[in-house]
Order: C-alpha cells, then structure tokens, then sequence
C-alpha cells in the first residue's frame, strides 16, 4: 500500500520510518477474551488513520500556539477592560464630558461553546466517542444539557436539527448535520506512542 505522506518520512519529525509504516497500515485490536491481534487495514482505514493523525498533529499545535498566546494576552477581556472600563472610568474620573459606550462581553457565548463537562464542543467530543452517536443524538443532548437563554436558543420553527447562538455580532442558526463526521477522527494508540517516540522535542 503506497501512502502520499512523505513528509512523515522525509521532512524529520524524528519518528521512526519503519514504525510510522507499521501504524499507519495496521492497528492492534484487543477482542472480549483479553486477546491482541494485530491486522492489517483497508486503504479506507488507512487513509482515515492517517488523516486522524495528521489533524491530531495540527490541532496539538495549534492549541500549543493558542495557549502561548493566551497567557500572554487575553486578547477580548484585555480590550473589553482597557479600551472600555478603564478608559471610560478616567474620562469620569477626570470630569469629562462623556457619553458611555455599551459593549457586548463575549464571555458568555465562549463559555457555552467551550465549557466543560457541559459546552457545545464538549457534549460533540463525548457523542463522537459513543457507538452509536449521531448529529441527532447530539442535537437532543445540546438541548437537554444546555439551558435555553439568551445566547444558546432552540429555533421557533423547525426540527431539533438546528440551534441558535447569538454572538456578539448576530444571531446564527447552526444545523447539526454533519458535526459527528467532522470531528469524529480517532487517532489510535499505536499512533499516539508513535508521537511520543519521537526525538524531536
């Protein structure tokens, strides 16, 4: 089986090439009787392993970046605090003449989407993890999870298909086909510790 992921091979992440081969084109399974065999994957397989790992890849580095920059910054409460609050509260300080500026804190919206145990993406990861996880068994788990309010909404009309947030900006109605397959990539043990043997720090 021919892979197109000479990077993998050629650009040194510092990964073993016989035992990025081996993970990329076979996975262990572990059977009800405790039993490990190793079998070879399909191409289809092949390819979904491989996508997973590289997804895996940028999304650990991207997150490694967010997280760089978000200590430093935290850009949206840093300018709500200082070109808002702190401003506005000098102006008054200082006797000036000032009309306050209202502002949207977007606060709220982020803690729905990325709250944990119980936020958007939260409940998606989990779903994705369950056998039988659907976008409509996700759709039901939004609603039974996450109070209806003002930032998270259930349409006035149509299916439990769809859901509203209102950003700062708009309103926007999001239709949950689709979610599972997008985020559903699993990448295996065996490709986990293949990163972990890496000697490139």
């Amino acid at each position: 089986m021919r892979f197109r992921t000479k990077w993998l091979f050629t650009s040194n992440p510092g990964l073993d090439p016989l035992a990025t081969k081996q993970w990329l084109t076979h996975r262990v399974l572990k059977t009800g009787m405790r039993e490990i065999i190793t079998t070879t994957l399909t191409a289809e397989l092949a390819q979904y392993g491989r996508d997973a790992l590289l997804k895996f890849v940028y999304e650990t580095m991207f997150s490694w970046i967010v997280g760089l920059i978000n200590k430093a910054l935290v850009l949206q409460q840093q300018f709500n605090q200082h070109v808002f609050k702190l401003e506005q509260e000098e102006y008054v300080r200082e006797g000036i003449d000032w009309q306050f500026i209202t502002f949207t804190d977007n606060q709220p919206v982020i803690d729905i989407i990325e709250a944990k145990p119980i936020g958007i993406l939260c409940l998606l990861d989990e779903e994705c993890k369950m056998p039988k996880g659907t976008d409509e068994t996700w759709g039901a788990k939004l609603y039974s999870q996450i109070k209806i309010g003002d930032v998270f909404q259930k349409p006035k009309f149509g299916s439990r298909n769809s859901f509203i947030i209102q950003h700062f900006a708009d309103t926007v109605v999001y239709n949950v086909e689709g979610f599972l397959e997008k985020n559903r990539d699993t990448i295996w043990d065996e490709q986990i510790d293949l990163l972990k043997r890496s000697t490139v720090v």
